[in-house]
């Protein structure tokens, strides 16, 4: 949790100065904690209060934590409908989707063995004020990548289940976030950006400094994006130090109580993590793709909006992402004449043409059961047809499909002579791999 309360500290500075370079000073005499760490503090004296209570004994001392320590800290700087609300005898959730939950949820993703556990608390969390969707969506996210983090899940993995909630916000570098970012304290608007400052990280202090760099909220943003950091790479004993030197006694000592709580109580997540954060789909190998498709999706649509100069790395990292997975797709084929339509009775073997054998040569023509469509373009190349799911697959004419690894469809349109390339849902936002890239991706990953 001090990681949240360190980026805080650290880009309180740069809230209303954004600086967009990473190699500005820490610290300096002027930063101090803000709204973002007394939030984060009544949130995890709450919580260590109703350790084991109803949700309606945790929501009540949430209101009261939160209004008690931010009546005692009132120009730390919150906006002002909370500002309105910490001052309320009688205070109701009003609808917010600001960031505002998702600065203060840290201590959610330390605390809970399961992932539902960790969703359903930081939903108490943020309901008590932002019961707006997107505000719920932005502390689950947060929390949800602490808990991966804490769980041993790799970024991609961290990546990939956030934009399971933002989608092609997902799908952005820093270098391109940056020249435009502006001030925005939605949860839309600030928590991506953080969850890509962290993937984009080499340790937690780099995670900070990119998190600043992009400017806008700068103390939110580095806040959450310290929050996961610490979980991930560990927090250095010396800003552990430093931030617990920089809080008055009062924070410090509720900060040193939740560190003490959570040595005392067992926090060991429970196995099959990684299986309740893959998403469902009919086909299981197929399921990591959704990822793919959002990333074209996202791709179309700057080109129709003109843009010229679109970043397409992210879709390698994808890829290779779903190759580590066991990742497929689909691709479609047509059975021999006279022969059921069952492809469990059949031999494996595939062939470009009735009268050659396959590409690798394993087996002859006479032992495939079946040979690969193909599309061809205007100029009459052709190219292997693959789709990442049955809903793209079915945007063409029908056939019958098969699924084969992702490396063995690049193989297959890399050694085919007749083939130019591969190209990845050809009827929807395709992707178009020749024959130098398939090459140059391959050597890339196996090396």
């Amino acid at each position: 949790m001090l990681g949240a309360i360190f980026g805080d500290i650290v880009g309180s500075v740069y809230e209303f100065n954004n600086t967009k370079r990473e190699d500005f000073p820490l610290l300096s005499k002027w930063s101090h904690p803000s709204d973002d760490s007394m939030m984060t503090l009544a949130v995890a004296r709450a919580l260590m209060n109703t350790w084991g209570r109803s949700d309606d004994e945790i929501r009540t001392e949430l209101v009261r934590s939160m209004q008690q320590i931010g009546r005692r800290y009132p120009n730390a700087g919150y906006g002002g409908s909370f500002a309105r609300w910490l001052r309320d005898k009688n205070p109701r959730p009003y609808n917010s989707f600001g960031n505002g939950s998702a600065m203060r949820v840290s201590s959610v993703g330390w605390l809970y063995q399961t992932m539902e556990d960790t969703l359903h608390a930081a939903e108490l969390t943020a309901e008590v004020t932002h019961n707006h969707p997107e505000g719920i969506k932005g502390a689950q996210a947060i929390a949800a990548s602490i808990f991966l983090a804490r769980a041993g899940a790799t970024k991609e993995e961290i990546f990939v289940y956030a934009m399971k909630s933002y989608g092609s916000r997902m799908i952005r570098t820093l270098d391109e976030i940056r020249p435009d970012y502006h001030f925005d304290v939605s949860c839309q608007g600030s928590v991506p950006e953080a969850i890509i400052a962290f993937y984009e990280s080499e340790s937690y202090e780099d995670a900070i400094r990119k998190a600043v760099s992009i400017g806008g909220d700068s103390d939110t943003i580095a806040c959450m994006a310290g929050a996961i950091a610490e979980a991930y790479y560990g927090m250095p004993g010396k800003l552990k130090k430093k931030a617990l030197q920089i809080l008055d006694s009062y924070c410090a000592g509720i900060a040193q109580q939740f560190r003490q709580f959570c040595r005392e109580h067992d926090r060991t997540i429970k196995e099959g993590w990684r299986e309740k954060i893959t998403p469902k789909n009919p086909y299981e190998s197929l399921s990591n793709n959704w990822a793919l498709e959002a990333l074209l999706d996202s791709i179309y649509q700057k080109r129709e909006k003109g843009e010229t100069d679109i970043n397409i790395l992210p879709v390698f990292s994808i890829l290779h992402h779903c190759i580590q997975e066991g990742g497929e797709f689909l691709v479609p084929i047509d059975f021999k004449p006279g022969l059921p339509k069952n492809p469990g009775k059949f031999k494996p073997g595939f062939q470009t043409d009735p009268n050659q054998g396959p590409p690798n040569d394993t087996s002859t023509a006479e032992d495939a059961t079946f040979t690969l469509k193909y599309v061809v373009d205007n100029d009459n190349n052709q190219a292997l047809p693959v789709f990442t799911s049955e809903t793209e697959f079915e945007k063409g004419e029908p056939a019958s499909r098969m699924q084969l690894p992702i490396l063995e469809c690049m193989q297959i349109a890399l050694d085919d002579e007749n083939l130019t390339s591969m190209v990845i849902n050809p009827y929807g936002n395709c992707f178009i791999m020749d024959k130098e890239t398939l090459k140059g991706f391959l050597n890339l990953i196996q090396n």
